[in-house]
C-alpha cells in the first residue's frame, strides 16, 4: 500500500490542489447581475411609421407632457423612452437610429401617444 501511495503521490497532490481550488473559488464574490435600466422620456418632433426615423425632441418629464400623452394608441406618438449613451448626451433633433448608432437605446414598446 505504501508503494502505491508513493507511486501516485504527484497525482494525489495535484488532485488535492484542484479540489482545494474549486472549493475556495465557490466562496468568492458572486458576479453582479446587469440591472434593467429605465430610460428618460423625450418628446417626438416628427413621427414616422418607421420607428428608427422618429425625430426626437427635448425632455418630456415622465412622458405625459402635462397629461397630453397616454400609453394607448389613439393618435400620433408624442413621447418615447430612451436610454442615452451618457448623461450629457443631447438627443434633440436626432433620429432614434442616430441615437442608437451613438450607443443609446430605444426601449421599444415605451411609447406614448396623443389622445
Amino acid at each position: 500500500m505504501k508503494k502505491l501511495i508513493l507511486k501516485h503521490a504527484m497525482a494525489l497532490v495535484a488532485l488535492a490542489i484542484a479540489a482545494t481550488s474549486v472549493t475556495l473559488m465557490s466562496f468568492g464574490p458572486t458576479p453582479t447581475e446587469k440591472k434593467a435600466l429605465s430610460g428618460d422620456w423625450f418628446a417626438v418632433q416628427a413621427d414616422n411609421s418607421n420607428e428608427q426615423n422618429i425625430m426626437v425632441g427635448g425632455p418630456a418629464g415622465d412622458g405625459t407632457e402635462g397629461g397630453d400623452c397616454s400609453p394607448t394608441n389613439n393618435g400620433p406618438r408624442c413621447a418615447v423612452e430612451l436610454i442615452l449613451p451618457h448623461p450629457s448626451y443631447n438627443p434633440e433633433n436626432k433620429t432614434i437610429q442616430e441615437i442608437e448608432d451613438d450607443g443609446g437605446e430605444f426601449t421599444g414598446n415605451a411609447t406614448k401617444y396623443s389622445d
